[in-house]
């Protein structure tokens, strides 16, 4: 089968009907184990552009710390600086690429509970700290497809999976069942270099080792 793929923007190709009905055959075709791991790969993706539309300095949470002096509690204060959008991100490009948007926030409360129970210590003091999600970024804010991986579908996972390409680091090969790589390395995407596809007839390395399409079929 001729594969013909046409740009529609960024992170955006239209895929042959024919290819899409092979890929979703391949993905039918996984364990169970392999499938959730696409699924998680796709929720990665799906937070990150979602995330990569808001300001990067907006607050997604902060932690909070009161201190406890027999049975009475002091007010809640902010420990430290705020968990920000931008910093979100960065846990979520992790090169592992199965980052998550609470397993994020939920790393990032980790470490200020080990400054809290540092600071408690040292000072001789007792207390409670809590992590407080921002109206705005709390999960069930966001769209589902980011949070539920039961509201993936494989087209999802083959949207997702087209879109990695020219958008993170290489080496990404390593975190997909081979035989969808096998697969999606048959399409004329904008950045074969990114998967670690062999180089294509009818393409030509461009800037940083990417591949480029210079026109016509893919055999």
């Amino acid at each position: 089968m001729l594969v013909m793929a046409a740009w529609c923007g960024l992170g955006c190709t239209v895929v042959d009907p024919g290819d899409r009905a092979d890929l979703r055959d391949v993905i039918a075709s996984l364990p169970p184990s392999q499938v959730d791991a696409m699924r998680l790969l796709t929720m990665n993706s799906n937070t990150i552009q979602y995330l990569s539309n808001r300001p990067e300095e907006d607050q997604v949470g902060k932690y909070e710390c009161r201190t406890r002096i027999g049975d009475a509690y002091g007010s809640w204060q902010q420990l430290g600086r705020s968990l920000t959008v931008a910093e979100l991100l960065k846990c979520l490009r992790a090169p592992q690429l199965e980052a998550q948007y609470v397993p994020c926030a939920n790393a990032w409360a980790s470490v200020m509970q080990k400054r809290a129970d540092a600071s408690f210590e040292r000072l001789g003091l007792k207390g409670e700290c809590r992590f407080v999600w921002d109206v705005r970024y709390e999960p069930d804010k966001l769209p589902e497809d980011c949070v539920d991986p039961d509201t993936i579908t494989p087209d999802d996972m083959i949207d997702a999976m087209i879109g990695y390409a020219g958008r993170v680091p290489p080496p990404l090969a390593g975190g997909l069942p081979g035989g969808f790589l096998a697969k999606l390395c048959k399409l004329p995407l904008a950045d074969h270099g990114a998967w670690g596809c062999p180089e294509a007839p009818g393409y030509t390395s461009g800037a940083g080792g990417a591949s480029s399409s210079t026109g016509g079929d893919y055999p």
